[in-house]
């Protein structure tokens, strides 16, 4: 394979050479080259930044990717635990159902922002709840204070185990020493 040359630009990859005008030249590569690589130092190049500066953005990269992993995670809905059944009357039955917690703020309803809603329920006692079981039926289930309290419990467990795994998972970013090290890594 050869690369033609123009102004440190691969400008067309052959199989054979054909003449060509100065100051355009052959360069013999690998299969790898592609049209729009550079050749500095007689060496290709997919871009001109040095190696160091493709390992810094390769790490932003990838932290920014942990990071946003990480958000996600922390705002995944978690399960809550026998909670009583509220019926289509509003009242209270003897049944009682495991339930999704919604643990994301939603950008125009700020009732549901789930902090205020546990603060609501440790404020007034309890309070019906609409959401979900595991199964994804809809239910409404009664939220006491103490169901309350394990939700924030398991909120903050939750959100603290994934900023600390997020944390090492950026250390062993920061240490790699190659882009191939960096993209190995996940989370």
């Amino acid at each position: 394979m050869f690369a033609l040359i123009s102004e440190n630009s691969v400008v067309e990859i052959a199989d054979k050479k054909f003449p060509v005008a100065k100051p355009l030249k052959w360069v013999k590569c690998n299969e790898s080259v592609q049209v729009g690589w550079f050749y500095v130092s007689k060496k290709f190049r997919q871009s001109l930044k040095s190696n160091e500066e493709l390992l810094n953005e390769a790490k932003k990269k990838k932290t920014a990717e942990i990071k946003s992993i990480r958000d996600q995670k922390n705002i995944e809905p978690v399960i809550g635990n026998k909670a009583f059944l509220i019926n289509d009357l509003g009242k209270k039955t003897k049944k009682t159902s495991d339930f999704l917690f919604y643990t994301n703020r939603h950008q125009t309803n700020p009732s549901s922002d789930p902090d205020s809603i546990i603060l609501r329920v440790l404020n007034i006692g309890a309070m019906p709840y609409f959401t979900k079981n595991k199964n994804g039926n809809q239910i409404t289930v009664e939220l006491t204070p103490e169901i309350a309290k394990s939700l924030h419990q398991l909120m903050t467990k939750r959100n603290d185990d994934n900023y600390s795994k997020s944390k090492a998972t950026e250390a062993k970013i920061n240490l790699a020493k190659t882009i191939e090290e960096v993209e190995a890594i996940s989370w």
